[in-house]
């Protein structure tokens, strides 16, 4: 996931818990929803590709969508009539969300197993956000904590309302939409400071070793640098890989692999006379 996929999903994200009631137990629904709408909908995307309908695929799929969403809401209003009345057409706003079509609508063909542990580890990750953020609304504003329950929704109360009186701006969207502005400019201050590259080997025909050789510069862009004796060539381990750090001041650099028992071997060297070619 680039920087700017990482903005477009946490402003997509604010915006749907934002305008969801602020109640743990409605951000619940909404989580359960769209990790199923991922995960069934990974399912059927692999299932176009099979019956080879990709010229079709953007139509098929989001009627697809679509359609789970409405069996979704269906048994939502036998179980919770309140919360489907509640939730109202946000259910549908979810389905249509930048962060659920991004994923499922993305051109990039990878085995099934792959996009499943993809798609399901971006969704899982948000996930945790939206439940955080109700979670957060329905303690501070509220002084409860709703969950969900064969009788519906049901809540603990832990304040009295009176102690929380003054915090109760935050259950409203108002109190929510500064919430989440403050979460998405720490957010955006975060991802600044943090690239990831993920390389996927996608087939191969037979048998394959991958040898990684990195060549690391920690320097800026626009700098030059000599052999030195400052510099740091050791490797530290950590779990599937190994981090580095050239010099103090650098964030660490982390190389890892889906292998546990991949095997890092330290030889650190300098390349001279050495220039990138984009900055030639």
């Amino acid at each position: 996931m680039n920087k700017r996929a990482g903005y477009v999903y946490m402003a997509t994200t604010c915006s749907l818990v934002v305008l969801a009631p602020g109640r743990f137990a409605y951000g619940l629904i909404l989580v359960i929803q769209m990790c199923l709408l991922m995960f069934f909908g990974t399912l059927f995307r692999s299932l176009i590709r099979v019956l080879k309908m990709e010229k079709m695929s953007s139509t098929i799929m989001l009627s697809f969508l679509i359609f789970f969403t409405i069996f979704f809401r269906q048994i939502l209003i036998l179980l919770m009539p309140v919360a489907a009345l509640q939730l109202g057409f946000l259910m549908y706003l979810l389905t249509v969300s930048t962060f659920i079509t991004a994923f499922l609508f993305d051109s990039e063909a990878l085995p099934l197993v792959e996009e499943l542990k993809l798609n399901m580890f971006q969704v899982m990750l948000f996930s945790v956000f939206g439940l955080l953020f109700p979670l957060f609304r329905d303690i501070v504003g509220y002084g409860t904590i709703t969950m969900i329950s064969s009788k519906g929704i049901i809540e603990k109360v832990l304040f009295d309302k009176y102690d929380v009186s003054i915090l109760s701006f935050v259950a409203s969207i108002p109190g929510a939409l500064i919430l989440a502005a403050v979460i998405l400019v720490f957010y955006t201050l975060l991802l600044k400071k943090v690239i990831m590259i993920r390389y996927t080997l996608v087939d191969a025909h037979s048998e394959t070793t991958l040898r990684l050789r990195p060549l690391l510069a920690f320097r800026d862009k626009h700098a030059l640098s000599k052999a030195n004796m400052e510099a740091d060539g050791k490797a530290y381990p950590i779990p599937y890989g190994v981090k580095c750090r050239l010099y103090e001041g650098f964030p660490w650099l982390h190389m890892q692999v889906s292998k546990a028992d991949a095997e890092f071997v330290a030889v650190p060297d300098w390349y001279y006379n050495f220039e990138y070619h984009k900055e030639l």
